[in-house]
């Protein structure tokens, strides 16, 4: 048993030192970050649609929303809704500070609704779990892993069972055509 306080006080220790190394969160750079991102897959729609645009057969409008999200604060973001004919798709960005993604934005056509994730590029779906065990005789496993991720924008099927599709041009005109029963 006295092993066991040992490494539990080596533990308690090692999390301390952690906490004190880690800087605070900037939450306006967080923010920033989202916005950017945000307009990056506004970008991508806007590049995969560019044709129809162009040609003056789908138009997008942008609206300003406000969103809260804990400790960021309230902010301005913008709503896009994709005219096509009569159909009106409203993207309406839900915020970044959400479990295992860095970002939502809902999408909601007159027969259906569907939703663009940011997630890790490598990710299939939600409810994937990576296991870590931590080994008190080994410190490296102890403390928490650093994985730097690749985040990137996926459209995400409906629950349950939720898994990512990789959006392309392809995947967003179908998605298009689901939630406006085209």
């Amino acid at each position: 048993m006295v092993r066991s306080n040992q490494d539990f006080d080596l533990f308690v220790k090692r999390q301390q030192e952690l906490a004190a190394s880690e800087k605070e969160v900037n939450w306006e750079e967080v923010r920033d970050e989202w916005l950017k991102n945000l307009k990056s897959l506004y970008e991508t729609i806007h590049s995969y649609l560019k044709e129809y645009i162009d040609d003056g057969s789908i138009r997008i409008e942008s609206q300003p929303i406000q969103l809260t999200e804990g400790d960021i604060g309230t902010y301005t973001v913008d709503k896009q809704i994709i005219h096509i004919g009569p159909q009106a798709i409203q993207l309406t960005p839900a915020g970044t500070m959400l479990i295992g993604s860095k970002g939502r934005v809902d999408v909601k056509g007159r027969a259906g609704s569907a939703r663009f994730i940011m997630v890790d590029k490598g990710a299939l779906g939600a409810g994937q779990v990576k296991i870590r065990i931590a080994d008190p005789k080994n410190p490296a496993t102890m403390q928490p892993a650093r994985n730097k991720i690749d985040w990137t924008w996926k459209i995400a099927t409906p629950p349950p069972g939720i898994r990512y599709i990789e959006l392309n041009k392809e995947s967003l005109r179908q998605m298009l055509l689901e939630v406006s029963n085209g």
